[in-house]
């Protein structure tokens, strides 16, 4: 059981992997676009903000994704280890307090803040 949760962990964490530079890359992307709609400094000012809002989130999906990654290799690894799979399991519990914070933290914004 251990084998099949640590193959999972480590499929999660290469998507996890792809996206977040997917990401990284549509920040860019939108940032630019962004500084090229608006017309001076008001236009800087926004796509820097973008690209940076986007490298701090695909920042903190790529540290998510190289744990999962590591925490898939140790299922792996300790799968036929009983000794192991304490280890593992802790892992397994920070793992998942990682995503319930990820996911709290996306769904507590308040959009109501921005002003037009």
């Amino acid at each position: 059981m251990l084998k099949i949760s640590g193959i999972l962990m480590l499929i999660g964490g290469i998507l996890t992997f792809i996206v977040s530079v997917g990401a990284l890359i549509a920040g860019g992307l939108l940032g630019g676009a962004v500084a090229n709609e608006l017309a001076g400094e008001a236009g800087a000012v926004a796509g820097t903000a973008i690209v940076g809002v986007a490298l701090i989130i695909a920042g903190y999906m790529l540290v998510i994704a190289i744990f999962n990654s590591v925490v898939g290799i140790m299922g792996i690894k300790n799968a036929n280890n009983p000794e192991g799979a304490k280890k593992c399991f802790i892992m397994g519990i920070i793992s998942i307090t990682s995503c319930v914070r990820e996911t709290n933290s996306v769904s507590s914004y308040n959009c109501s803040n921005i002003s037009a």
